[in-house]
């Protein structure tokens, strides 16, 4: 592989600062934290090579493919042999030091091991495109990631205000999570992570999937990693249209209203619901008197051991369903207290009361 001659055309000013790697450098302390701080495996620095990621035991682990056995039927008509019956085409992903098993998958899944994920990077650090920035998992290895930081200018929206670019590789061994290769960045002062967006187009990101190749196609990906800068540059271009344009209290208002769905009302529709809301809440006062009075009158019939209990509770519930009219028609309030919602109410009540149990 030549991943290291594809990136000898970088000059010195294509690399950040001209050269000057530690201009923009990150350090997150106090109050001020990276999205991903805290998610990071143990023992997990910034200034980690390859060989330090594959010697840290929390992230360079094995995984293997094992097949999946069910016990055999416990139904009294089954007379087939009691030994445990294998699964065809199916195998669980097992994690080798800790034996947990991560997902089900068939015999075209092809395994991509952590270690394969470090080495995969070690082009592209040689290189000084990239830099370790931090790794870990989720769910006990189920989902796994690596972040790096590009040594490429930082995004320049406004000046003076710099958004750095990273490389996020997300991966997993569920079966079900494929890898993804995206961009991501952080502005600076804030540490906020940004969007890495074309409006023309959806999120610059690659997806593989865990089937034969998988390894050639991680190959070629290296490649096209270069190209997420481009997208970045993109980015900055819709955000210096952002900053261009002023904002003052209304239209801000709106903005956020917008962000957070708040549909506008005016006053006299504030007005309006506000009166609906006290109907509804008048309502739901003279049902829940319903209620206790239903309380009151099963009371006179309810055994003594029974009576304050659950069951009285519930007794209650059923009195009023069963003996207030709603319906017009005496087949109506048979209809619904047998088919209707009164019989789903009354399904409703017994659920609540075991709930409370």
């Amino acid at each position: 592989m030549t991943i290291q001659a594809e990136y000898s055309h970088l000059t010195e000013n294509d690399i950040m600062n001209n050269g000057d790697r530690s201009l923009y450098s990150i350090s997150s302390n106090g109050k001020t934290r990276l999205p991903w701080d805290g998610a990071g495996a143990p023992g997990v620095r910034r200034d980690m090579t390859i060989n330090d990621l594959m010697r840290n035991e929390h992230l360079n682990w094995d995984v293997s493919m094992e097949p999946v056995w069910v016990r055999p039927p416990r139904h009294h008509s089954f007379s087939g042999s009691h030994d445990l019956i294998e699964v065809p085409n199916k195998f669980a992903v097992q994690r080798m030091d800790t034996g947990a098993p991560l997902g089900v998958v068939s015999s075209k899944y092809e395994i991509v091991q952590n270690i394969d994920v470090m080495q995969w990077f070690r082009p592209l650090f040689d290189s000084g495109l990239c830099e370790f920035e931090s790794a870990g998992n989720f769910q006990g290895g189920k989902k796994c990631w690596v972040m790096v930081k590009m040594y490429k200018k930082p995004l320049m929206a406004v000046k003076d205000d710099p958004i750095l670019p990273y490389l996020m590789f997300q991966y997993g061994f569920d079966g079900r999570t494929s890898i993804q290769i995206h961009p991501v960045s952080v502005r600076l002062f804030c540490l906020n992570q940004m969007p890495v967006v074309n409006r023309e187009a959806k999120e610059f990101g690659i997806k593989l999937l865990h089937t034969k190749g998988v390894h050639e196609a991680m190959e070629s990906v290296q490649q096209a990693t270069v190209q997420a800068y481009t997208r970045m540059k993109d980015t900055e271009k819709i955000l210096k249209k952002l900053a261009d344009r002023s904002v003052n209290q209304e239209s801000l208002k709106k903005y956020f209203e917008k962000f957070l769905k708040i549909p506008y009302r005016n006053p006299q529709e504030i007005e309006k619901a506000d009166k609906k809301l006290r109907l509804v809440m008048e309502n739901e006062r003279r049902r829940m008197d319903k209620l206790f009075a239903a309380y009151e009158e099963e009371a006179e019939s309810m055994p003594y051991a029974a009576i304050d209990t659950l069951y009285h509770a519930y007794n209650a519930v059923t009195r009023h369903l069963s003996h207030a009219r709603y319906a017009h028609s005496a087949n109506g309030h048979w209809d619904s207290l047998v088919n209707g919602s009164r019989a789903e109410n009354r399904v409703k009540a017994l659920q609540f009361a075991l709930e409370t149990l």
